[in-house]
């Protein structure tokens, strides 16, 4: 199942968010996928200082267990942003 969510600036600006990246015109929620992985590496190692550290084999690892790993891609093609949720417990 692919699941694919449009978000244009306005419909960003209604409901009062302000983001840190630029949105060319929109951007669109969908499933990570493995050539996602050198961006989402990227986007990690920018924000290394807030979040944990994050090898190749690591996001691997957790990509195959993850229940929910979404990426945030601009109309230009670009990984924007990325969110991998796991279960309570999960090794």
């Amino acid at each position: 199942m692919r699941i694919v969510r449009w978000c244009t600036p306005t419909k960003l600006r209604r409901a009062g968010r302000t983001w840190r990246f630029p949105i060319c015109c929109a951007c669109m929620i969908r499933n990570a996928e493995i050539a996602d992985f050198p961006a989402i590496l990227d986007l990690n190692l920018e924000m290394e200082q807030y979040l944990s550290p994050l090898s190749e084999e690591l996001l691997s690892n957790l990509h195959g267990i993850a229940v929910y790993h979404r990426v945030i891609e601009t109309k230009r093609g670009e990984v924007a942003g990325f969110l991998l949720a796991l279960r309570e417990g999960a090794d």
